[in-house]
Formats: structure tokens, sequence, C-alpha cells
């Protein structure tokens, strides 16, 4: 930025000037330094933030970036109702505005999606879902996927994972890469039958709600 003097300019026009130039400089640094720092705290809160929501709008970008599809998706209360899917020591488990939640608080509750059978073996890469976790609840996930027996999902076996593809770890946020194994015993990834289980739990008075649940590739 150039500020040009015409002859005649008096020393105090020079000085305002300057101090005018100078100011307008400081304002934009200031503005900078906001935008990174902003950047930056959100960097690092989206690091360890456990509602997921930073990360979740990150793996959302990246998923439109790489024009990912999605291979499963429930997104509306009556989808966590379809045939095959299972809810234990859990009742009423739609509403207008949510998938699945707890209504008995004293015990906690199990969904078990239905099973979704894919007309190839497919790479699930991530999980991801909208939810409602109030203080003192708690919801995990575990994944299976496996091949069809005799040409039908219906008759696989299905070995839940967490965590390391263990069988004794969870899933604990709403966003997890889902894990790969193709050594054709137990759980498979890539497969073409896919389930998912919800675990939700409340220590007072209050429910978490799942709202929705994606699976990408």
């Amino acid at each position: 930025m150039k500020i040009h003097f015409n002859k005649g300019t008096t020393l105090v026009e020079v000085i305002v000037s300057s101090m005018l130039l100078v100011s307008i400089i400081g304002l934009i640094t200031m503005s900078l330094v906001a935008v990174f720092e902003g950047y930056a705290m959100t960097l690092q809160r989206g690091a360890i933030d456990q509602d997921g929501q930073y990360i979740l709008a990150r793996l959302k970008y990246v998923a439109s970036q790489q024009d990912s599809q999605t291979i499963y998706a429930q997104t509306k209360a009556g989808d966590f109702t379809q045939t095959g899917s299972k809810l234990e020591n859990m009742e009423g488990s739609t509403s207008e505005d949510g998938g699945i939640f707890l209504t008995d608080t004293s015990v906690p509750g199990e969904y078990t999606s239905p099973i979704i059978s894919l007309l190839n073996s497919t790479t699930a890469t991530y999980f991801v879902a909208s939810v409602e976790r109030p203080e003192d609840t708690t919801i995990e996930y575990r994944i299976a996927i496996a091949d069809p027996v005799s040409g039908s999902c219906n008759n696989a076996q299905y070995v839940y994972v967490g965590e390391g593809r263990s069988t004794n770890t969870y899933f604990t946020t709403d966003y997890f890469l889902i894990p790969a194994d193709n050594d054709g015993v137990g759980y498979e990834n890539p497969g073409s039958c896919i389930r998912y289980k919800a675990y939700l739990t409340s220590t007072r008075g209050e429910t978490p709600i799942v709202y929705s649940a994606l699976i990408k590739r």
C-alpha cells in the first residue's frame, strides 16, 4: 500500500498519513493472527473433543473431497426399526426427531442393526453417527463384516469388533475408521455382509440418542 503526497503537503499531514498507514497494517496483522489462532485452536480441540463434532466435520469434508460413497445410511427414526434390527432392554425405539434411545435408564440398551447385504464384496472405510450424548451417558459401537454363506448374508457368521479389531473392545467415538482384515476367518473387510451394534448407557435420568448412522467407503 502506498500513500502519495502532493506538493505543498505539510509535516502534520505527513505524520497523520503515516500513523494511518501504521494503524491499517496493525489491524491487518491482528486479524491474520486471530484467524490463525482460531484455526490452531480448532485443530487442537478437534484432536481432543469427545463429542466428535470437529472431527465429524473434517470427516464429512474429506468424504466430499474424495467423492466417497455411502454404503448404508440410517437417517430417520423409521430406519432404526427395519426388519431384522434388534433392540434389547429398550422400548419406544423411534421418535419424530431421533433414531434409537434409552427409555429405562436403569439398564443398558443394545441395538443391533439390520443385515446390510451388498451385491459385491466392498471395503468399508469409516462409520459416522450423529448423536446426542448428555453428561453421564455413553454410546459405544462394534461392527461386523462377513462373507456370505451359501450365497446369503442371513447365514453369515457375524463377529463384532471394536478398537484394534478386538472382540473385547468398543469404538467409543461417533466417528471411526473401520479396520481392514482379509484373512478369510471371522471378521472380514472387505466383505458383502455388514451389521453394527450400538451400546447405550446412562447413570441418570437423561438418555443418549442416536439420530443417524452412516457407513461409507
